[in-house]
């Protein structure tokens, strides 16, 4: 196993409303839930929230108060964004001309990341995961975690005119192709000098699948040490 191996494990607090399940009023307990687990494994996660789910911790300072009780214990604090005419679902919030006309169009891309940034004024947000247009992209965000498979070096990509280090994952819940904790063993065995491992979930499959998400933890603190914060992990930090 190559010493250099790192990993991540970035979790999408989807922009969903009733009735997909996915909006933030049923599914924050199964966050806290992850959280709790990925500490008793002294595993950091990176939450990417959505705008709906800045929009609901800013309506509770308990909640606000949790998140910035997590990033004081060694998570961090990124963006998610599904842009208009996202496969997924909108969010609502985009900088393409033609969605200021949707019914539920909420704002400029840059008002849905003001939603999650407010949640914790102090804790830069430098990771960013979202799909739609380009120019939804804030030039705050440093750190691009997309879809693309489990290993890979951190690579240099322009997006928005943004300089940023975009690096790939691969679901650990939520689809038949998931990967195992068998895969996740296989893969920490056989990455090159270099390459960092992704994982990603979304939260409302911590439920169902979280037996198999905390077998994927130990498997990563038995061979590669604790997943990191991904701006660590870029930083290059440890």
């Amino acid at each position: 196993m190559p010493a250099s191996v790192r990993s991540f494990i970035i979790v999408h607090c989807e922009p969903g409303l009733p009735p997909d399940g996915s909006h933030p009023e049923a599914q924050w307990g199964n966050l806290a839930h992850l959280v709790s687990m990925a500490e008793a494994q002294r595993c950091n996660l990176t939450i990417a929230l959505s705008p709906p789910w800045g929009r609901f911790a800013l309506q509770w300072p308990n909640l606000r108060s949790t998140l910035a009780r997590w990033i004081a214990s060694g998570h961090e604090l990124a963006y998610h964004h599904h842009g208009y005419g996202s496969p997924p679902g909108w969010d609502g919030f985009s900088n393409v001309p033609a969605a200021a006309a949707h019914p539920e169009y909420r704002g400029t891309a840059e008002d849905g990341f003001a939603l999650v940034t407010a949640t914790l004024p102090a804790a830069p947000v430098r990771v960013g995961a979202m799909t739609g247009a380009a120019s939804d992209w804030s030039e705050d965000l440093t750190i691009r975690a997309k879809g693309g498979g489990a290993l890979s070096v951190p690579t240099l990509e322009t997006v928005n005119g943004c300089e940023v280090l975009a690096v790939t994952y691969e679901p650990i819940a939520g689809s038949g192709s998931a990967l195992t904790p068998a895969d996740v063993r296989d893969l920490i065995a056989t990455a090159r000098d270099g390459e960092v491992l992704g994982l990603v979930l979304h939260v409302e499959h911590v439920r169902a699948s979280w037996r198999s998400v905390q077998a994927v933890m130990y498997e990563l603190v038995g061979g590669a040490g604790p997943s990191e914060r991904l701006s660590e992990v870029c930083d290059g930090g440890g």
